[in-house]
């Protein structure tokens, strides 16, 4: 994956169902610092997105974590302070009402797929 690195103009990847890890999720962010879209669905391996995501992608709009099931509450607040992010997915995860909320207050956030989550109901997510 890495060998990419060759395409610093990058903004799109898709990396769906690969077998990665948090070591190449947070070299990908480095060495593509364009990203407006990061698709990492059924990245099973992944436990955590890097604090540094947002400095070192700060255009990055999209991101898919759609059946990350590894993923925690803590492992994806880091996505908070992406200026730019606009849409979040994240099916099939165990991300929880007080993260969402906190994701919810991103200044461009419009839009989060919590389909097949623990979040059962839009009222309980309060005032985003």
């Amino acid at each position: 994956v890495l060998s990419l690195a060759a395409c610093p103009e990058l903004t799109e990847l898709a990396l769906s169902g690969r077998t990665i890890t948090n070591a190449t999720v947070t070299a990908l962010a480095k060495a593509f610092s364009k990203l407006r879209s990061l698709d990492l669905a059924k990245c099973t391996n992944i436990s955590a997105i890097p604090a540094s995501l947002a400095s070192d992608c700060p255009d990055l709009r999209i991101v898919n974590l759609d059946r990350c099931t590894k993923l925690t509450d803590q492992s994806v607040l880091s996505l908070a302070a992406c200026p730019e992010l606009t849409e979040l997915r994240i099916p099939g995860t165990g991300i929880t009402y007080s993260t969402v909320r906190a994701l919810a207050k991103c200044p461009q956030m419009k839009y989060i797929d919590l389909s097949e989550t623990n979040i059962s109901s839009v009222a309980d997510l309060g005032s985003c």
